[in-house]
């Protein structure tokens, strides 16, 4: 079993004791932010954006019979630089989905809708984190609070679906780093939002954080099958390998 104890902003795995820090993806990341990466399973194929003074990982989704249409997940910073990627890849944006509602998963959210058009999703139980500073963690780290204007289109819950051509989003409810974060599986990758990291998991010291709820959700992710781990920040990774370090 998996214990999560929070101390500041460093998470403790409690078989191992070893420190694992989180939002520290200039450990981790493979590239400057703002570089685009591409990567893909077997149908969905996924465009990586590193945005933002948190360097939060904004996901653009793809499959070969979507036919251009795209999903684009967690619009982080920089509406125009997501814009000009959309357009420079000949993507049209169908819908706008969030792990969770903190400020630096969806600072560019309004902006982004405002220029697209595109509808947005949003996590249930994390719907109050779109207007509420405090929630969303934009008074934690900065004077003015984040408010988001646009209104989500559709709430999701466990188990909703998203289409993508003949692909499909699969949402798991995985509580902890906020009250309403969510993941997102596909038939070989999983979008962890900030649930699971490379060699880590999220901090739940924020407000609606909790660790017990933390440590159940990562038990879960880590009983998936062999699946890539896209998490908000950092690198990727695998279930498998994140299994092995956990030594279960």
């Amino acid at each position: 079993m998996i214990k999560c104890t929070t101390v500041g902003n460093v998470h403790w795995h409690a078989r191992t004791r070893m420190k694992m820090q989180v939002h520290t993806a200039r450990r981790h990341a493979n590239t400057q932010p703002y570089a685009l990466r591409k990567r893909g399973g077997r149908g969905v194929k996924l465009q990586i954006l590193t945005l933002g003074p948190l360097e939060t990982n904004c996901y653009i989704l793809t499959s070969e019979s979507s036919q251009g249409n795209c999903l684009l997940i967690d619009p982080a910073f920089d509406a125009l630089k997501i814009f000009e990627t959309l357009r420079e890849n000949g993507l049209t944006l169908r819908a706008i989905l969030l792990t969770h509602s903190h400020f630096d998963h969806m600072t560019a959210l309004d902006p982004l809708v405002a220029m697209t058009g595109a509808p947005f999703f949003c996590p249930q139980k994390d719907e109050k984190g779109l207007t509420d500073g405090w929630l969303n963690a934009s008074l934690s780290f900065r004077q003015v609070p984040l408010k988001v204007q646009t209104k989500p289109e559709k709430l999701l819950s466990e188990g909703d679906e998203i289409p993508l051509g003949e692909e499909k989003l699969t949402v798991l409810e995985t509580p902890g780093h906020t009250p309403g974060s969510v993941c997102y599986r596909t038939a070989d990758l999983l979008l962890s939002g900030d649930t699971l990291f490379y060699r880590g998991v999220g901090r739940t010291d924020l407000p609606g954080g909790n660790s017990k709820e933390m440590a159940a959700s990562v038990q879960r992710l880590l009983s998936l099958s062999n699946l890539s781990v896209y998490p908000g920040h950092g690198s990727f990774t695998t279930v498998y390998g994140e299994r092995r370090f956990y030594g279960l």
